[in-house]
């Protein structure tokens, strides 16, 4: 799924002159390198690859595309999920407003068809993800910009990039809900955080009841 994430961000209708991709595989034990480096052969002016020897947290592995990127728009996106061709031009136009240092774009189901609980779940994503986040965004308060789709302006990022390596919960550091964090930083900066419904990524969901638990 990696390659097929690369191949949709590589293809997505945006100039390639102004695109950088950064895959960072975070100490992965099976074959994901090997797809990344495949990718990186596919794309070599636009692909650059980053790899942790060991398992470094989701933290660790944006942390590493945030400080080398050069653009003013840093787009977050998971190695299972792939975008729609218009979803990163969807994503860089609400920027255009200075006040903006954020942006949600549209989660779904990329296997609806492999069962009950995908179906279910298209529903639920529904109901979270686009209804609730539209009516944050008339606010200018999305609470979580998520990290199968997000926009950041990289340079508030950087403004609130230590202090969120560095978040702590009782004294043991953060690993989880890192989206969810840095989309709180940046509205504590003042900043707007918005959601593009036209920006769409299609992300992998559990099939087994299991799996879901």
């Amino acid at each position: 799924m990696v390659a097929q994430s690369i191949d949709s961000v590589a293809a997505a209708h945006y100039p390639h002159d102004r695109l950088e991709i950064f895959v960072v595989d975070d100490g992965s034990s099976d074959d994901t390198w090997e797809h990344i480096n495949a990718a990186a052969k596919r794309y070599p002016r636009l692909v650059t690859t980053v790899r942790f020897e060991r398992n470094r947290g989701k933290r660790a592995a944006l942390e590493a595309g945030f400080r080398q990127a050069r653009g003013d728009v840093v787009v977050t996106i998971d190695s299972d999920s792939v975008i729609d061709a218009d979803s990163l031009l969807a994503m860089a136009g609400p920027f255009s407003d200075p006040k903006v240092g954020a942006v949600a774009g549209r989660v779904t189901v990329y296997n609806r068809d492999d069962g009950l609980i995908p179906r279910m779940l298209k529903v639920r994503y529904a109901l979270s993800f686009d209804y609730l986040r539209a009516v944050q965004s008339t606010y200018g308060t999305v609470y979580c910009c998520p990290g199968a789709l997000a926009g950041y302006r990289t340079s508030v990022v950087h403004e609130v990039l230590d202090e969120w390596m560095q978040q702590t919960f009782l004294g043991a550091a953060c690993t989880y809900g890192e989206d969810r964090s840095m989309t709180n930083y940046i509205l504590g900066r003042g900043y707007d955080t918005l959601y593009q419904r036209a920006a769409i990524v299609r992300t992998i969901v559990p099939i087994t009841y299991k799996r879901l638990c």
